[in-house]
């Protein structure tokens, strides 16, 4: 007795991966790897460059609203050893994520509407830099992890936390209050204890990568905070002083748990 079992066939080309084809092709930076210009920008993008090739300390020798690792936002890679390679890697890296979120998205919520969000999300997601995706990751897995823990992606937020804050450190600043009041909520209401961990980890992880980098974290920090008040470009237009801080935080945590609630 023969019997046959029939495979069903998963077809490679369906809507669902023709669409993740076009969030790519939009993701997908106009210049990947930028060529210098003889604007304003293109100056202060090459001194950050510079000052990582010849070695100058950030918050001592070179102060500015860009750390050492600035020309991942600029897509600047001149004077930076492999500098184009690691724009590509990180560029790459980014975009994966997104797409694995993406995925995530549509595997639960497969429907017209949401298909139509995530394309006008995404849309306007390409004309912006690496500090708003990365802000936008972040924001996906703490509010994910604020319903289940998962311990692999506060990992990556914690990593992405620390490459933010060697790229432009006032938006990181903002990003690790907002990761510090998820860890909180994780910690009181999920009493998961072992949160508690990352934030130690990213502190650690800064501290090492400043010695690599060519950091004074004291004049790193303090030139931020100065800087802050008085070129509104480094959070882009809101400005960091006690008054809007207290006002941030407030927000934050009305919106973190407006949002668990509802």
């Amino acid at each position: 007795m023969n019997i046959q079992i029939k495979r069903k066939s998963i077809p490679l080309l369906n809507w669902k991966n023709l669409f993740l084809f076009l969030i790519v092709l939009l993701l997908l930076p106009e210049h990947l790897i930028s060529i210098p210009g003889i604007s304003v920008d293109a100056s202060w993008q090459i001194a950050v460059n510079m000052a990582v090739k010849n070695g100058f300390i950030f918050g001592k020798n070179f102060i500015f609203t860009y750390g050492p690792l600035g020309f991942l936002e600029t897509h600047l890679g001149t004077e930076i050893p492999y500098g184009n390679l690691w724009i590509f890697l990180f560029e790459i890296s980014i975009i994966g994520i997104i797409l694995f979120i993406i995925n995530k998205v549509l595997n639960e919520y497969n429907s017209l509407l949401v298909y139509g969000i995530i394309f006008f999300a995404i849309y306007n997601l390409n004309y912006v830099g690496a500090t708003f995706r990365i802000a936008v990751i972040i924001l996906f897995f703490l509010l994910q992890n604020m319903n289940k823990t998962n311990f692999y992606s506060l990992a990556l937020v914690g990593l992405l936390v620390v490459i933010q804050f060697f790229i432009k450190p006032s938006a990181a600043l903002y990003f690790f209050i907002i990761f510090l009041l998820a860890i909180l909520y994780i910690f009181i209401f999920k009493r998961v204890k072992s949160v508690l961990i990352y934030p130690f980890g990213i502190v650690l992880l800064i501290y090492l990568l400043s010695k690599l980098l060519n950091v004074d974290l004291p004049g790193y920090i303090t030139s931020t905070f100065y800087l802050i008040k008085t070129y509104s470009d480094t959070v882009n237009g809101i400005f960091f002083n006690k008054y809007e801080i207290v006002l941030f935080l407030f927000s934050a945590l009305f919106f973190v748990f407006t949002t668990l609630f509802l």
